[in-house]
C-alpha cells in the first residue's frame, strides 16, 4: 500500500489506522469517480472483512464513513471521512 504524502497527512490528521486503510483496500465497496476509484467502508464491506467476528464488526463499524480514494497507478490519494449533513450544498464537485 503506496499512500501520497496528502494521504499520509489526513490519515494522521484524522486518527485512521493503517490497518483500516488497509481493511478498505481489501473488502471496501468500489465507486469509480472522476479518474479515480473511491473504496468505501459500508455494511457489506464490514460483514466482509469480519467474517462472523461480531468484536472486529463493532470495531469496524466505528469506521463506517471513511473512504479511501485510490489513483489509476494504485497510489492512495486521500481518505476521506465523510459526515454527510442535509443542506451542505452541492456534491457534484466532490469525488467521492
Amino acid at each position: 500500500m503506496q499512500l501520497t504524502r496528502h494521504a499520509e497527512d489526513r490519515r494522521r490528521q484524522r486518527s485512521l489506522p493503517v490497518a483500516v486503510i488497509e481493511t478498505i483496500i481489501d473488502c471496501g465497496t468500489p465507486s469509480f469517480r472522476r479518474g479515480a476509484t473511491c473504496l468505501s467502508l459500508d455494511d457489506d464491506a464490514i460483514a466482509l472483512a469480519a467474517d462472523g467476528d461480531r468484536r472486529i464488526a463493532a470495531d469496524l463499524r466505528r469506521y463506517r464513513h471513511v473512504r479511501v480514494v485510490e489513483g489509476d497507478d494504485g497510489v492512495i490519494i486521500t481518505v476521506i471521512r465523510s459526515r454527510r449533513r442535509s443542506g451542505r450544498g452541492s456534491r457534484r464537485n466532490r469525488l467521492c
